[in-house]
């Protein structure tokens, strides 16, 4: 590019103030707005389901949660399972904050403040960033806000060690000199990310010349992209060395897309959430502020930068912003695009990369047996399966009108059948997706008359008794049996055979009548016979016998 088309100037103009969306807003002037939120200011705020406890992103409604303010932790920093934040939480790596200053005093900020710079006067200390308009605390908060401190909300990067660098002058002017400046100093202080929320039309060299000392110091640089709505180049953006930043609006009904407003062109590396980002007040310690548009997406991802880095430290710039732009989520026209980049940044996956140092994992479900059997009777059942990595499991079943499975695996038993149930997991992180089927076979009435069948059994052989009695008589190749007669008995049923054990030449006969006790069976051969009897009672399930009589035998001459 000339020096002509570059229009150089020392002076970077505000551009991005204008970024802000409160959630509350009140314009009183240019850029003087009101941010202000109380914590328990909205009663219909819903909240996510992860190990902090900052009342703003915790509770146990994660699943139902719609809320537009909250979307931004379900990228993977909040959730069921594990998240980001049980990586790492970027703690030990120093974050800088190029910006108007910070609210250093906020409860939701001061517990992670360990520098502060004033470039414009050269002076250092935290007590010389006082923030002038509200921008720059609400960046610090996304980027480094306190989490698990009972309060508020988190930022991405809830322990790093943050360093505010003010480069707003007295009249609300931002220069390029003293951004150059507060960027050497960061490098300087052994930040190993800087997030700049300030964009300009004009290239300085000076700026330039800054941007590399800190790529030369492998430190990481993200600035947001511009929201201009064009294709025109923005700086410090289209610098190399940078990773520059689009930004995204939420809708349950669609999802993440990407804010009209934004700059597109080839400077924008990846997109992060934009609209809704809980920052903190300038004016009060213990109010929030929210912010949008690229200002806030830049810290975002700035905010993950530094849990790479913490996940592991050995990781350089480079392989950092690597990280960032393969793990990202595909978005808008297929590979890179000028409105995504490389994709909507995956907190989640991209710490995973940097700890496991893997780019993709494959998984089984466990804890679901291969098929159950289960009694209608018996109503309900739970499905509890296991998997590594994180997510959350779904459930379907094949015949619902068989067996039904909520979203929380509870199986409902409707009626006799066979069905399959489906368990899945979804591709979370660099863990990829899984799926198991398991049958499922309902038994009712059937498996009820076999168990009834089995009582009646036992209990009506043991109210007949055993027959009494028993003569035999041997006649020419006949034996005639007697026995004394069974009043609860139906009816009775003789056996004959060769052997004791009635194993060989074995007859019965059934006699259907109470009252007849006398039965001759003929055309036996010349040989020893055994003879025992039992009774019968009739059941809606069949016969039941009582026990057998003494064995009795006889000899036919």
């Amino acid at each position: 590019m000339g020096e002509t088309a570059r229009k150089r100037s020392g002076k970077l103009v505000r551009k991005c103030i204008a970024t802000i969306l409160a959630v509350v807003m009140v314009l009183s002037g240019l850029y003087r707005i009101n941010m202000e939120r109380k914590e328990a200011a909205d009663g219909n705020v819903q909240m996510y389901d992860m190990y902090l406890n900052d009342p703003e992103i915790s509770s146990g409604s994660y699943l139902s949660n719609l809320d537009k303010y909250h979307y931004i932790f379900r990228l993977g920093l909040a959730g069921p399972g594990l998240t980001a934040w049980d990586y790492s939480t970027g703690k030990g790596i120093k974050a800088a904050v190029i910006d108007s200053g910070a609210n250093v005093n906020h409860r939701d900020l001061a517990g992670n403040v360990a520098g502060g710079y004033n470039a414009v006067s050269k002076t250092e200390g935290i007590n010389c960033v006082t923030d002038g308009d509200g921008h720059g605390s609400i960046i610090a908060g996304i980027l480094g806000g306190v989490g698990n401190n009972g309060f508020g909300s988190s930022g991405v990067a809830p322990e790093v060690d943050l360093y505010v660098v003010k480069t707003e002058d007295d009249q609300g002017d931002v220069y390029a000199a003293a951004i150059s400046e507060g960027i050497r100093w960061a490098v300087d202080e052994g930040c190993r990310v800087i997030s700049i929320s300030l964009s300009s039309e004009n290239y300085n060299e000076k700026y330039e010349d800054a941007i590399e000392y800190a790529a030369a110091h492998d430190v990481v640089v993200v600035c947001s992209g511009g929201n201009t709505g064009t294709s025109a180049l923005r700086y410090p953006a289209a610098y190399d060395g940078t990773i520059g930043v689009s930004a995204l609006n939420y809708d349950a009904s669609t999802g993440y897309t990407i804010i009209d407003s934004c700059t597109h062109n080839d400077d924008i590396d990846v997109a992060a959430p934009g609209s809704g980002l809980y920052g903190v007040s300038k004016n009060n310690n213990t109010e929030l502020a929210a912010g949008g548009l690229t200002s806030a997406a830049a810290p975002y991802v700035a905010g993950v930068a530094a849990l790479i880095l913490s996940a592991d430290p050995t990781i350089n710039a480079q392989e950092c912003e690597q990280i960032i732009k393969e793990t990202a989520t595909d978005a808008g026209a297929t590979g890179y695009d000028e409105w995504y980049g490389h994709g909507i940044i995956n907190p989640l996956a991209a710490v995973q990369r940097a700890k496991l140092k893997q780019k993709s994992i494959s998984r089984s479900i466990s804890g679901i047996a291969s098929s159950y059997t289960k009694k209608l009777s018996a109503g309900t059942f739970q499905l509890n399966p296991k998997t590594e990595g994180s997510g959350v499991f779904s459930y379907s079943s094949s015949k619902p009108s068989v067996a039904s499975v909520d979203a929380n695996g509870k199986v409902t038993l409707k009626k006799e059948g066979t069905t399959s149930i489906t368990v899945s997991v979804g591709l979370s992180g660099i863990y990829q997706p899984a799926s198991v089927t398991t049958k499922l076979t309902v038994t009712g009435n059937s498996s009820d008359k076999k168990s009834d069948k089995k009582q009646s059994e036992k209990t009506g052989s043991k109210a007949l008794k055993k027959v009494k009695g028993v003569k035999l008589a041997a006649g020419r190749r006949s034996i005639t049996v007697r026995w004394n007669r069974n009043d609860r008995a139906d009816g009775y049923q003789v056996w004959i055979a060769r052997n004791k054990k009635f194993t060989k030449g074995k007859k019965t006969v059934l006699i259907k009548k109470n009252k007849k006790v006398k039965k001759t069976i003929r055309k036996l051969k010349n040989k020893k016979y055994y003879v025992k009897i039992r009774t019968f009672k009739k059941s809606s399930t069949g016969k039941i016998f009582g026990k057998f009589s003494k064995v009795k035998k006889v000899k036919i001459r």
